[in-house]
């Protein structure tokens, strides 16, 4: 096994000076003048730390053109992470069969980093570069078997993918060596320090484990590691819903930290990764923003549990990710909790109103930022009441779960469908103009007029009113806010008082109930009969 394991733990095109730069990482009392001469002997390097020194986050009046300079400015432990992870970049960037997986692995690892050294710099007295270099090798062995057995492990990859499992488990049920193994034997060969081989090696712990720990002993390297990896997991991973519930629990009982500190720490990593992408070659227009990936991530554990409005807790999941969490009853009562209240509606499975207004506030500062318009739809279910009246609520939740399940079907990519409440729904649209959230509107509103429900021996038929605005927002944040929803409001009751099943679209903001106080007539999309 070991024969296999050191023929596995080969890295692909890793320069020499970044093995040097590993050992003296181990040596903590390491001269700048030894880091210097290490990072000359390769001039490629010697370029990335100087540019790293000259960006804006360091606020130099001048140029920096001297490398002694430059690493004293960044930090020698810095400068060497820096180092080290360009190394490690370059060799993530394969052209071959594989170079989605070997890209996948650099970004995973970068967000993994950033994350460590942020949670390391605000949380603990661990160094924040330490943090950052640990986290990055975390799991290198991925990276050696891709390079030297990337059949098998991309299998293993696809397999984790198609079952939503673990990639360590899948590789473990291979019995073969798997990436763990290789990753350990790495960096036992660079000699890193113990602390350092025992926070890699936790990372297959489970929550109740990391947990049995007393929640006010010190951060350690471990436990930190654990939470990065999470966040990684929650930004590239294919358990997106898991990480982000594992990432909430850890950080509560190890940090003190809440959801909403936890959303903010997600958030600051983002604008990390968005800083450094140019001196690491990332494209961040196809990653998704932390509120479109906290919205995929609360639907994914929408599907994982059903039965929630009537207290009776089921796992309708894949049997994988089922496994993972009945054998973590702290990360079970903790999704639990998520879809129950903060940020799901347990009927409908869609994010509810609380999570609206954060995603639409994310949403107004973004089109603020590119000077673009803001779309929003407003829908009623036409008639709920008597719904309601005549066959009972359990026939009501039954309409508010088709309309959820077919606004879900309906929305493009990076829009959001919310529960606004009772019987109301709202949408954010990426539309940019108002022929476009026209259209979508209408598709909406036929589709829950060709809906056929079905609730016991009876077919329930229901239509919608729909109201929309498309704008362009100023002003502060929560008040632009609350004005796009109340017209949008306004809107969907103009289509109301108009005969119902019906859109309204409205282009310009405005609390007015009456349409000729509007700013703009109000376009009415009429039924053809």
């Amino acid at each position: 096994m070991d024969s296999t394991i050191r023929r596995l733990a080969q890295l692909p095109s890793l320069p020499t000076v970044a093995i040097q730069l590993l050992n003296l990482f181990a040596d903590e009392q390491v001269e700048v003048s030894r880091i210097v001469e290490t990072l000359q002997s390769d001039p490629a390097l010697s370029g990335k730390i100087l540019k790293a020194a000259n960006t804006s986050l360091f606020g130099l009046k001048r140029p920096v053109s001297e490398l002694n300079r430059a690493v004293m400015i960044i930090g020698k432990r810095a400068a060497m992470a820096l180092a080290l992870s360009f190394s490690i970049a370059e060799a993530s960037l394969s052209r071959g069969e594989h170079a989605e997986y070997f890209s996948q692995f650099w970004f995973q690892s970068l967000v993994r980093g950033c994350a460590a050294s942020i949670v390391a710099e605000t949380h603990s007295k661990i160094d924040p570069s330490e943090a950052f270099t640990v986290a990055v090798l975390a799991r290198i062995g991925r990276l050696a078997l891709l390079h030297t057995d990337s059949h098998r492990f991309v299998a293993s990859m696809l397999r984790a993918k198609e079952e939503k499992a673990n990639l360590d488990r899948i590789e473990a049920s291979f019995g073969s060596v798997t990436s763990q193994q290789v990753t350990m034997h790495l960096l036992r060969e660079w000699k890193l320090p113990e602390r350092c081989l025992d926070a890699v090696e936790g990372l297959n712990d489970t929550v109740d484990q990391i947990c049995s720990t007393r929640a006010d002993a010190d951060l350690e390297l471990r436990d930190l590691l654990q939470i990065a990896n999470g966040i990684a997991e929650f930004f590239s991973g294919e358990l997106q819903g898991l990480a982000i519930a594992e990432v909430y629990e850890l950080a509560e009982f190890r940090l003190g930290a809440s959801e909403q500190q936890v959303n903010d720490l997600v958030e600051r990593v983002r604008m990390e990764l968005d800083h450094h992408s140019h001196l690491f070659n990332l494209d961040m227009s196809k990653v998704g923003t932390p509120v479109e990936l906290l919205s995929q991530a609360m639907s994914q554990l929408a599907l994982l549990v059903s039965g929630l409005a009537t207290n009776s807790i089921e796992w309708a999941g894949d049997p994988n990710t089922q496994e993972i969490v009945e054998e973590n009853s702290r990360l079970k009562r903790r999704i639990v909790e998520l879809t129950q209240s903060s940020m799901v509606d347990a009927l409908s499975g869609l994010p509810n109103r609380s999570y609206l207004l954060q995603a639409l506030r994310e949403r107004v500062r973004h089109a603020r930022d590119i000077n673009g318009p803001v779309g929003v739809l407003f829908l009623d279910i036409d008639h709920f009441k008597s719904v309601n009246d005549k066959l009972g609520h359990l026939a009501g939740d039954r309409v508010i779960t088709a309309v959820a399940q077919m606004l879900k079907n309906c929305i493009r990519e990076k829009e959001v469908a919310t529960r606004y409440g009772g019987e109301e729904f709202v949408v954010i649209s990426t539309t940019s103009n108002t022929s476009e959230i026209s259209s979508q509107a209408e598709r909406i509103r036929a589709a829950i007029e060709a809906l056929e429900i079905q609730f016991g021996d009876v077919n329930l038929r229901v239509t919608a009113s729909v109201g929309a605005i498309l704008c362009y927002p100023e002003g502060g944040h929560d008040q632009v806010i609350d004005q796009i929803l109340e017209t949008a409001d306004s809107a969907m009751y103009l289509s109301k008082r108009n005969g119902r099943n019906r859109v309204t679209i409205l282009t310009e903001l405005c609390r007015a109930m009456n349409p000729s106080e509007f700013g703009t007539e109000p376009i009415a999309i009429e039924l053809i009969s």
